[in-house]
């Protein structure tokens, strides 16, 4: 995937998290989807979104029962429905909703401000699969080395709005910590 894709998914989210004023993990999915005039129904179809007389819908199949599962399959959907993929082929186009479902439910920048350092903090904070976090948790690792939290405004402004969440996150396990030793 070019760059400039990947920045643009990027920002894409953090537009998705500032206009909906998240400001906590886990992120709200269905919350977001309400919001955004999406609905989200359970059938015994395939998981897809559907334009249906100018309204997105979101169908996840009924015979998934993880709730992660289902979360990170919303995303997905609402990635395809978000991102302008309209010159990509099939597989760049799994690829991008994927990966904006991962940004989306597991922001780096909070994430990282969190202090959170292992891909069980990771699944159990964000509500995501071992997979999802363990694909987040090295690209922690990867963007440590390069990347500056913050630096876009836009991730600024998301991370800005996670500064409540934030301080009660790193009081609480400041607390657990102490409490260990």
């Amino acid at each position: 995937m070019e760059r400039c894709r990947y920045d643009y998914i990027g920002n894409k989210v953090w537009e998705i998290l500032i206009e909906q004023k998240i400001d906590k993990l886990p992120i709200d999915i269905i919350k977001i989807c309400k919001n955004m005039d999406i609905d989200v129904i359970e059938s015994n179809f395939k998981s897809c979104s559907i334009d249906y007389h100018d309204k997105n819908i979101i169908n996840f199949d009924e015979k998934i029962k993880k709730y992660e599962k289902i979360r990170f399959l919303i995303g997905h959907e609402l990635g395809h429905i978000m991102l302008n993929q309209e010159n990509e082929s099939y597989s760049e186009k799994e690829h991008e909703a994927n990966l904006f479902s991962r940004k989306l439910l597991a922001p780096l920048g909070i994430i990282y401000n969190a202090g959170i350092n292992t891909p069980d903090d990771i699944s159990q904070l964000c509500d995501v699969s071992k997979m999802v976090a363990l694909k987040r948790y090295y690209r922690l690792l990867k963007e440590n080395i390069i990347h500056r939290y913050g630096e876009n405004s836009l991730e600024s402004e998301v991370i800005h709005n996670f500064d409540n969440f934030l301080k009660a996150y790193r009081k609480q396990k400041s607390n657990y910590e102490s409490k260990k030793i």
